[in-house]
């Protein structure tokens, strides 16, 4: 009669396979984790610029415009921030400065504002944008910036701002 062997453990083969599943099953998780903090980058820019909607709003009401004239209406951080910056951009009352700071957004976004004060009048339009991240991000593939103005415009525009409105 053959004698009966008896396992003392998993054989080779089959810890392999194991370990191959594992492996199969972390790249599947990583990949939706990468995709989710995309989207989760996208949700938290599109937030702030429409927070900055709100202070641009908080200042027109205070000063009755969007900046005065001869102040820099083509930069989102052009001089000292205050509560009497020339400036929209650089307001501390509204929180604007903040709204307006790249460094207060995720990495590699980047900020573009836009006023239309010149040496003879105060701004009364405005508008900004911010970069989101393409692909899986949730930004559709035509639009890689969002972009909020004056004239109530609040959406996703294919290239940065480069006037007072957005469409």
């Amino acid at each position: 009669m053959g004698s009966k062997r008896r396992r003392a453990g998993f054989t080779l083969i089959e810890i392999l396979v194991v370990i191959a599943i594992i492996g199969v099953l972390a790249s599947i998780i990583i990949v939706s984790l990468t995709a989710a903090t995309k989207k989760a980058n996208n949700a938290k820019v599109k937030a702030q610029v429409e927070q900055a909607r709100n202070a641009a709003q908080i200042y027109y009401s205070t000063n009755f415009h969007y900046g005065k004239e001869d102040s820099d209406n083509n930069s989102c951080d052009d001089g000292p921030p205050g509560p009497n910056a020339d400036s929209m951009f650089d307001d501390t009352v509204s929180n604007m400065d903040f709204l307006v700071d790249e460094d207060n957004y995720p990495s590699n976004t980047s900020i573009t504002c836009r006023s239309n004060a010149d040496n003879n009048s105060d701004a009364d339009e405005y508008a900004v944008s911010a970069t989101l991240v393409g692909g899986d991000g949730g930004a559709p593939a035509s639009a890689d910036n969002w972009c909020i103005d004056s004239t109530g415009f609040s959406g996703a525009i294919a290239l940065p701002v480069d006037d007072t409105t957005c469409n």
